[in-house]
């Protein structure tokens, strides 16, 4: 083969080149030697990874676990049961009120003075309660009775229980009374009225716009 200086001259440029590359590569690998060492990383990893190998080891991410959170519980529901309220009137004037349960009001005798007066009022509130008073002084007691079903006084005197300003009671009645029983201004009739331990004379009064449309012998038999 015979050789003209251009190509001799191109010869000569590749070699210098690849020595020039050589050259580069060994004072890379001399400056980073002290860095992989420390790090504990091989100069061929740094190598390929310096030179973009398909060799070089590609890192592995892990993801975080799936935290599955834990089931609500619902807790059950808190059932409660009322407790009926036994309340006694004093002779002051009183609002005593009741709760969902049978309720029982008491105004009875307080050293010997009556302790129901048409200032006192009561709510029943839920359940069916029972109001009971003593009439031991002559006069008009009309309290505000609302949702007591069962109504009862017991008469020693000449007195007068008025339901003028009473609501929701379903019965009426007079107990152990030793005088006349006297209930007025009844506005529901519908209520039984029940008279036990007694013969005294009964007295019920009745407003007259109550009694239209009743039959005679009904009416005949209530004394107005």
């Amino acid at each position: 083969m015979i050789s003209t200086g251009t190509f001799l001259t191109e010869m000569n440029t590749s070699d210098e080149q690849s020595s020039l590359v050589e050259k580069l590569v060994s004072a890379w690998e001399k400056k980073n030697m002290k860095l992989a060492r420390a790090g504990g990383v091989s100069l061929m990893a740094l190598s390929l990874a310096a030179c973009g190998s398909d060799d070089a080891e590609e890192a592995v991410v892990t993801p975080d676990p799936v935290v599955t959170p834990d089931p609500v519980v619902t807790p059950d529901p808190v059932v409660v049961t009322p407790v009926a309220v036994a309340k006694v009137g004093s002779t002051a004037i009183d609002s005593l009120e009741g709760g969902e349960a049978n309720d029982t009001f008491s105004f009875g005798l307080l050293s010997g003075d009556m302790t129901l007066s048409s200032l006192d009022s009561v709510d029943g509130a839920g359940g069916t309660d029972v109001m009971s008073a003593t009439i031991a002084a002559a006069g008009v007691y009309a309290p505000t009775v609302t949702a007591v079903e069962h109504i009862s006084a017991t008469f020693t005197a000449a007195g007068t229980v008025s339901l003028e300003n009473a609501t929701g009671y379903t019965k009426i009645e007079s107990s152990n009374s030793t005088a006349a029983t006297v209930f007025s201004n009844i506005g529901d009739i519908s209520a039984p009225i029940v008279v036990s331990g007694t013969a005294q004379k009964q007295r019920l009064h009745i407003p007259l716009r109550q009694l239209r449309g009743l039959p005679i012998p009904l009416i005949s038999r209530c004394q107005v």
